[in-house]
């Protein structure tokens, strides 16, 4: 039987108990140096065993489905590969070339998945690893344009990618104070391309927009740039104008987007505990709603 399985298994036999005890989660500042800036644990006895009125509580607005899963990456990366791939996916994508490398990268996200069946949150040497493969991989796309993705890896990488935003926006919601953000496309893009004062500046406030919409957005900006605007532009781009450009498939895409929101979660889970540092006690309560 294989780890997730067993897991889904393990989390399911909880029953009533954990139903009651996952309304409320605890964020606070590891007791010791661990893999991740912070500490997250459902409080034992759930939302009737917190203090009413405590000031360092958080109240989402929006039941999130990670949290219903137990934070569990492994459980909702399950639920995740449901999903339908609504890429357009070319003829010639069975023409595969380069099988080891992507068999490697198939590995590493298994190892993933398979490493943080008994944690919560991220570890960040794990992320750093699966980051190291997707980048070995979109350089070896890069030098062998006839190498394609199987329909699996695409799977796997969009999957993967959805479970990494789940964390995300919760993580964004702790830092709004439990406002969970809904991005459309649309919504998505109009914030990406606002500009403010004279110069048409970028915002100093910046959000945490799902990769799924940013990625697509620079990559057009990238293509539409000249050589010589994108020599001058103070832009800060995620990636390197010719990896989007020379790497120009929506397939591949995914690719982008699993790496932008592993990076992004890191970056969040620091904000987190900058915030949590400044705290009487150190800590926060977050409550999700029925």
């Amino acid at each position: 039987m294989d780890p997730v399985t067993i897991g889904m298994m393990a989390y399911k036999m909880g029953g009533t108990a954990f139903d009651t005890a996952k309304k409320a989660v605890e964020v606070a500042l590891p007791m010791a140096k661990k893999a991740s800036s912070i500490g997250l644990r459902f409080v034992e006895g759930g939302i009737s065993a917190v203090k009413e009125g405590d000031p360092q509580q958080v109240n989402l607005t929006k039941k999130l489905d990670i949290i219903e899963n137990g934070l569990s990456l492994p459980l909702s990366f399950s639920d995740n590969q449901v999903m339908k791939i609504n890429q357009k996916i070319e003829e010639d994508l069975d023409i595969i070339k380069g099988q080891n490398e992507i068999l490697f990268l198939s590995n590493s996200i298994k190892y993933f998945v398979d490493s943080h069946m008994a944690r919560t949150g991220i570890d960040r040497g794990i992320s750093f690893a699966l980051q190291y493969d997707i980048k070995a991989v979109i350089n070896h796309i890069k030098k062998n344009e006839g190498l394609r993705f199987p329909g699996y890896l695409l799977h796997q990488c969009t999957a993967l990618s959805e479970t990494v935003k789940d964390y995300n926006v919760f993580y964004d919601s702790i830092l709004n104070n439990g406002v969970v953000h809904e991005w459309s496309k649309d919504d998505a893009i109009e914030y990406l391309d606002r500009k403010f004062g004279v110069d048409g500046t970028e915002s100093v406030v910046k959000s945490y927009v799902p990769f799924e919409y940013q990625i697509p957005w620079q990559r057009q900006k990238a293509i539409s740039q000249s050589e010589e605007e994108k020599k001058n532009s103070k832009w800060k781009q995620l990636f390197n104008s010719e990896d989007l450009e020379g790497i120009n498939d929506e397939a591949h895409d995914a690719l982008f987007v699993l790496s932008s929101e592993l990076s992004a979660n890191e970056s969040l889970e620091y904000a987190i505990a900058k915030r949590i540092e400044s705290l009487p006690e150190k800590r926060l309560i977050i409550q999700n709603p029925d």
